[in-house]
């Protein structure tokens, strides 16, 4: 089997591979099926931590659970699923809109709280090595450049 390396050296130059394209998505699962294998032991896994983690910027306000939708940038069908899961481990209290009984009003429990927490500082750690090779200065440029391009992507919308 080639290792990598050699693989990307038999590609030819203007091919996908090497592409911004495939370096995005190459990072994306990359990133996504290690923090998959380090949460393995954990009582989450790595969307259900994403899920978690959408609740941070409404604190302990309740949210609707199409807006959870919306900044999660996910499907309400999709959300649901995972919505399901967190209820049943005890995650996540969900309640029904007082004004409109359609809406679902979800907020994080006590034991969500704790949990996400303590996946947060493990995702965070392992990040932290991931990026190691970077000086500071070229992580900050990173989330420079990315933060542009999702402005830019969201003023299209």
């Amino acid at each position: 089997m080639k290792s990598s390396d050699e693989a990307h050296s038999v590609c030819k130059k203007d091919s996908f591979d090497g592409s911004l394209m495939h370096t995005v998505h190459t990072l994306y699962f990359l990133v996504q099926k290690r923090l998959q294998e380090k949460l393995s032991s954990s009582p989450i896994s790595f969307s259900q931590f994403l899920v978690l983690a959408g609740f941070s910027c409404y604190g302990d306000t309740p949210v609707k659970q199409v807006s959870l939708a919306e900044s999660l940038l996910l499907t309400e069908a999709t959300l649901s699923r995972h919505i399901k899961v967190l209820s049943e481990k005890g995650l996540l209290i969900k309640r029904k809109d007082e004004d409109n009984k359609k809406l679902s009003m979800l907020k994080l429990s006590e034991k969500g709280k704790r949990i996400f927490e303590k996946t947060l500082s493990i995702v965070n750690k392992e990040l932290e090595h991931y990026f190691s090779p970077l000086s500071q200065e070229e992580k900050e440029k990173v989330i420079l450049l990315f933060s542009t391009t999702i402005i830019f992507l969201h003023k299209k919308e």
